[in-house]
């Protein structure tokens, strides 16, 4: 599956396209990252690129070396574009 990654207000970058694993749908995925997001935002702490890093390379197709080719806007974008696909109410 592939996903649109956008920048947020701010970010100076381009959109680009992310090849997510196929296991990245269904509910116990879904609460996975959920449960990730929800755990972090309690924290009151802004995320670590560690965070967003191990997040992008669960969920997608990228491998660690790969993500010396991203920002930390663009890293952090891609965990987000994550988060929303796997919550977007299905049709």
């Amino acid at each position: 599956m592939i996903i649109k990654v956008k920048p947020d207000e701010g970010q100076e970058f381009k959109a680009f396209d992310l090849e997510l694993k196929k296991e990245t749908k269904g509910w116990k995925t879904r609460c996975e990252i959920t449960d990730r997001m929800m755990a972090q935002s309690y924290t009151g702490e802004l995320p670590l690129l560690s965070w967003y890093g191990e997040t992008v390379l669960s969920y997608t197709t990228l491998k660690e070396e790969d993500l010396d080719n991203y920002s930390l806007d663009e890293i952090a974008a891609m965990s987000n574009a994550i988060f929303n696909e796997v919550n977007r109410k299905k049709k």
